[in-house]
């Protein structure tokens, strides 16, 4: 669990760079009142000499203050465009009054090249899946919760089965878990198990719980697998843990899946109906701004709340499960970026002052 961010300061041509284990959330109300604040923050994070990658970096911020320029990445906060529009209008006037120029990375890769690094320094490795044995399977079913159908072309027909970790985990066992498939649960025991979910499951049908496919035929040595587009990295993998067969990675879900074997598709593995798609947000300026200005004066009281909430799990778990190990940092509070009177005062000036332009 985390929300892992790095921010780098640059000066004279060195950096320095720090680490958060859940400032990621908040990298643009952090940075938001300028120069001298965001860089009293960053110093109040621990210092590190790593850089994340892209794998696991959330968010990060780059302040080069040879070139007087912020560098900032987040997936977080704003994310409706009209506000973020007015956001980065506001970020950008607060910087340039102080002779600093602003933009947001598209990419982990962009934050580190923007002081200097190469992209490959934050840029992950590809690993292959971890496999899933076979003594794992099941366990999550018991649980309540599944991932995939495998669908095995045998003599006999189709014979489906429920895979309740990660499909490309299980397919890293090859061919051989062929063999061994008649332990496997079949769909029979995945519609009992959905019946069992939790009250606040979000599934309505068994294709809300399963995005992943695969259908094996074993006479002509194919294997066709759909994936969740995050998990196509794996795809080569696969390739190797299935010497001599083909692979056919394939989009599309259960209607696909089972219109490739010539199947009729079973009903309650389709998703249920999407709501319509939400009407984009036509706020005024004056609206987002205050939904801004609200946002900010929050920052503080969500990190307390955070940091909280992080105790409380701790606890809950080592009363549950005796004393667990913490990954370093998961305690640490998101250090403050609270402005000073002076910085609400500018910011109040500055939106007085367009308002009156305008």
């Amino acid at each position: 669990m985390g929300d892992r961010a790095n921010y780098a300061i640059r000066e004279n041509g060195q950096s320095e760079l720090y680490y958060s284990h859940w400032g990621a959330v908040t990298v643009a109300e952090d940075v938001f009142w300028g120069p001298a604040k965001t860089e009293a923050f960053i110093r109040s994070n621990e210092r590190t000499t790593e850089w994340l990658d892209d794998v696991w970096a959330q968010g990060g911020v780059a302040l080069d203050k040879d070139n007087h320029r912020l560098t900032y990445y987040y997936s977080e906060w704003p994310d409706d465009e009209d506000i973020r529009r007015v956001y980065e209008s506001l970020l950008e006037e607060t910087w340039r009054a102080s002779a600093w120029s602003v933009s947001r990375a598209q990419t982990w890769q962009a934050l580190a090249a923007a002081l200097g690094f190469d992209p490959d320094v934050v840029t992950a490795t590809p690993t292959g899946p971890g496999l899933i044995t076979f003594d794992r399977l099941g366990k999550n079913l018991a649980r309540s919760f599944c991932c995939a159908v495998l669908s095995v072309k045998t003599d006999q027909g189709w014979q489906d089965h429920a895979i309740d970790f990660l499909l490309p985990g299980f397919l890293m066992n090859g061919p051989a878990l062929i063999e061994r498939l008649s332990a496997v649960a079949d769909l029979g025991q995945l519609r009992a198990a959905f019946q069992r979910r939790r009250d606040d499951d979000f599934a309505k049908t068994l294709g809300d719980w399963i995005d992943e496919f695969c259908a094996v035929d074993v006479s002509r040595c194919t294997l066709r697998v759909s994936l969740p587009e995050h998990e196509e990295q794996w795809f080569p993998f696969l390739q190797d843990a299935w010497p001599g067969w083909k692979l056919q990675l394939e989009s599309g879900g259960a209607s696909e899946h089972f219109a490739y074997m010539g199947r009729d598709v079973l009903e309650d593995l389709l998703p249920s109906p999407k709501p319509p798609a939400p009407i984009p947000p036509s706020r005024s300026y004056e609206e987002c701004v205050r939904l801004i200005r609200d946002h900010l004066d929050g920052n503080e009281a969500r990190k307390a709340a955070d940091f909280s909430s992080h105790i409380k799990l701790i606890q809950k778990l080592n009363e549950k499960d005796g004393p667990v190990t913490v990954a370093p940092g998961f305690l640490n509070r998101v250090p403050t970026s609270q402005p000073g009177l002076l910085d609400r005062l500018k910011l109040a000036l500055r939106l007085k002052a367009r308002r009156f332009r305008t």
